[in-house]
């Protein structure tokens, strides 16, 4: 009966659940991790709102940098670029404005999955902090055109 109860919860919440912003939206993801899977739910329905998917996308790159055997950090940046068609070409073009982030290691035996980890938390703060932009403006403005409209 108990499992019944939970199943009941788990689908009404899934349900009731906002669909999932990121998916619509192009990602191009400069970092040697999966953009998507790290951002999870941070894009909020502001966001999704004032950056239509037909006209932006999601820039993100990122990296991690060793200074020794047991020091890296992790770095990412996020911003909205606007979607160009070029010749056929869907271009990307680099943010300006970006929102940043790093993540500190300082661990002893340091390995290719603690960076990968770091990295994931540096992309996920990166777009945080977007989102913390778009959430104390009015428009959402966290997204600046190469030619203005």
């Amino acid at each position: 009966m108990r499992l019944v109860a939970i199943a009941i919860a788990w689908l009404a919440g899934s349900l009731a659940a906002p669909p999932v912003l990121a998916q619509a939206l192009v990602i191009d993801c400069y970092a040697p991790t999966d953009c998507r899977r790290a951002i999870g739910d941070a894009l909020s329905p502001k966001f999704a709102s004032a950056v239509p998917p037909a006209q932006h996308r999601l820039v993100i790159f990122g990296s991690v940098h060793r200074y020794g055997n047991d020091r890296a950090a992790a770095y990412a940046v996020a911003g909205v670029s606007e979607r160009v068609m070029h010749e056929g070409a869907d271009l990307t073009l680099l943010p300006l404005k970006r929102y940043s982030a790093s993540v500190p290691l300082d661990k002893p035996g340091l390995t290719e999955a603690d960076e990968r980890r770091a990295l994931d938390r540096a992309v996920r703060a990166a777009v945080d902090r977007m989102m913390q932009a778009c959430a104390g403006s009015a428009s959402c403005d966290v997204h600046m055109p190469y030619r203005p409209r």
